[in-house]
């Protein structure tokens, strides 16, 4: 049989086909070796691609997180110039509600009747010229003050555990 195929298919039929499969295999091979180099250039890419995104990420991330830093300082030193202001003005105010509270008490003519029955007291009457804690208008400011300061202060320590709890 190999002796039939040889006489029918000349040897340069046979250089051809080996030639053929050299040159099918070497196209094979090189397309596999093309592929694979174009996927490690992509991947070399796409890594320095996303190394360079994410280093000008950080920067912004860091200016930013400075901005914010500066801005929470500037607001909360102006907050608490705030506050101080407010805090000598109503101590102010509530010195005068005294001072005017005890002029009214020791003038007659300017304090008018004794102080009448105190809403909520259950009914009882205050004494004349006794000490009653809600009788006069002026105690009833300084305590509203007093607790207006003491629920700004609650609020500002309230903010205040919520940006050391989030790392503002």
């Amino acid at each position: 049989m190999p002796l039939l195929l040889a006489k029918l298919v000349p040897f340069r039929d046979w250089v051809y086909l080996g030639l053929f499969v050299a040159l099918v295999g070497l196209g094979l091979y090189e397309r596999a070796h093309l592929i694979h180099e174009g996927e490690a250039h992509e991947l070399a890419s796409l890594q320095r691609s996303s190394a360079k995104l994410q280093a000008a990420a950080d920067a912004n991330v860091t200016k930013l997180t400075a901005e914010h830093a500066a801005e929470v300082a500037a607001i909360r030193s102006q907050l608490d110039e705030q506050q101080q202001t407010n805090d000598a003005l109503a101590a102010a105010d509530a010195q005068r509600l005294r001072e005017y509270d005890a002029y009214r008490r020791a003038h007659e003519a300017v304090g008018g009747a004794a102080p009448g029955p105190v809403p909520g007291d259950s009914g009882t009457e205050s004494a004349p010229g006794g000490d009653d804690r809600y009788g006069s208008l002026g105690a009833v400011a300084v305590e509203l003050a007093a607790a207006a300061r003491d629920a700004q202060s609650a609020l500002s320590a309230c903010v205040a555990d919520r940006d050391s709890l989030t790392g503002k």
